[in-house]
């Protein structure tokens, strides 16, 4: 993985059930207001559930349709608010298996 080139946008998150995700927030301040002073990162159905980093790392697992659900509230240092929720497709993992010789 390079974490330089090996970004997917945001409306085309894939990731496998476990897997662990490096979320890279590129959110940057509207015009008149101040530089961004927090982040609040909510995953549905990911390890951790929430996280106040800039940057954070989760893994997902597939409960439903709807698991894997990103929701960011930033707030700048003028007090203003944004919100941005993503969907990332969880792909289930292929099970593990081995080749036996016939009897």
């Amino acid at each position: 993985l390079d974490l330089e080139t090996d970004w997917q946008e945001c409306e085309d998150i894939t990731a496998t059930e476990g897997e662990i995700v490096y979320i890279k927030d590129f959110s940057s301040a509207s015009e008149g207001g101040g530089p961004i002073v927090s982040w609040d990162w909510t995953f549905e159905d990911g390890d951790p559930a929430f996280s106040y980093e800039k940057d954070p790392l989760v893994s997902f697992q597939k409960v439903d349709v709807w698991s894997g659900v990103i929701t960011l509230d930033i707030v700048d240092s003028n007090g203003r608010t944004d919100t941005a929720i993503h969907q990332v497709n969880i792909i289930l993992p292929l099970p593990e298996w081995r080749e036996t010789k016939p009897r």
